[in-house]
């Protein structure tokens, strides 16, 4: 079940259901099992989902919007390849928190795609994402959906996901 923990209790989690200290992760688009998908605008499109494993917990981003050089940053690219060109499949992302069954959903994070690959190996150009949101335990959701700006394509080899997320060993 989608831990009660909320934002900027970040520092309390020790306090709370034996979570210790956890570590920094990078997750990307084959640990959520990105695949060539076809997407349709007006609708979230679920492209990706990492199920959490067994005594372990996890928490979208990772560090301290205080300590900016100390907290996660995102990339995400997603296109299209269309055999002659590659081309940006535009939209909004979402990165939710959701129990095994996906019944009880939590949205962290939305932004636009584009935003989001300002830079690839520029953290001063790329989106923060400090840890924030409920804790998912064992069998819990990292889901990330998508809402294109038009129905289109994403071809996974050409497109690119690293989200950091908070790591903790139960």
């Amino acid at each position: 079940m989608v831990g009660l923990l909320g934002l900027g209790l970040a520092n309390l989690r020790g306090l709370f259901g034996g979570l210790g200290g956890g570590f920094p992760k990078t997750l990307t688009k084959d640990d959520f099992g990105l695949a060539d998908t076809a997407v349709k605008a007006g609708v979230w499109n679920k492209i990706g989902e990492f199920k959490v494993p067994p005594q372990q917990a996890y928490r979208w981003g990772f560090g301290d919007s205080s300590r900016p050089y100390n907290q996660g940053y995102m990339y995400v690219y997603l296109k299209y390849n269309d055999g002659t060109n590659v081309t940006e499949v535009k939209g909004k992302i979402r990165l939710v928190v959701a129990d095994a069954n996906e019944l009880r959903k939590t949205v962290v994070y939305e932004e636009r795609e584009e935003v989001l690959h300002a830079a690839e190996a520029d953290i001063t150009k790329q989106r923060p994402l400090p840890e924030q949101g409920p804790i998912a335990r064992e069998d819990d959701k990292l889901i990330i959906e998508f809402m294109p700006d038009s129905d289109g394509n994403i071809t996974a080899a050409d497109s690119e996901i690293r989200l950091p997320v908070t790591v903790y060993p139960q």
